[in-house]
């Protein structure tokens, strides 16, 4: 596993109640805003609003256009959907928008009790990230992974599984 996590690139931390609470956001703005004044109106400073504006548009649910964020369909069925439609839309970006994720199952469906130890992963990820960054992207993966049931983590053991339920084809 080593190299295979060696061209990763990097993904905005932002935590999936976030990213939902912006589209809420951009919704109750007519479903298109300027980004610093949304952020005026949140009390957020500009620079804490924007890796949650980098990740609705990196999993397709938001254009940024000259300082605008702006709905794309998709953006529009999350805010219409249920908890599982969702889950669902969410599954769906991540796997096509998120190598990390996609690396991580393919190492979980590789082992025989489809199970990695966190600190396995926490240490290919160093090749391209500080270990602090490593742990950060990390942890915003699992939020992410776990929310669209692509993946799970056994505090008990410290490490990470593939749940009978998750989908992820």
């Amino acid at each position: 596993m080593n190299g295979s996590f060696m061209t990763i690139p990097a993904i905005p931390h932002a935590r999936i109640g976030m990213i939902v609470g912006l589209l809420e956001q951009l919704n109750d703005h007519g479903g298109k805003v300027d980004v610093y004044k949304l952020s005026q109106a949140l009390r957020f400073e500009l620079d804490d609003l924007v890796p949650i504006t980098e990740a609705a548009e990196l999993l397709g649910f938001v254009k940024i256009e000259s300082g605008d964020l702006e709905f794309r369909d998709l953006g529009r069925s999350v805010i219409d959907g249920d908890e599982n439609a969702k889950k669902a839309i969410f599954r769906r970006q991540i796997m096509a928008n998120v190598p990390l994720v996609n690396r991580i199952i393919v190492e979980l469906e590789n082992e025989d009790d489809h199970r990695i130890g966190r600190e396995r992963i926490l240490k290919s990820l160093e090749y391209s990230f500080t270990p602090e960054e490593s742990e950060r992207q990390l942890n915003t993966v699992v939020d992410w992974a776990r929310y669209a049931e692509l993946f799970d983590y056994d505090h008990d053991a410290d490490e990470f599984f593939i749940p009978e339920t998750a989908e992820t084809a």
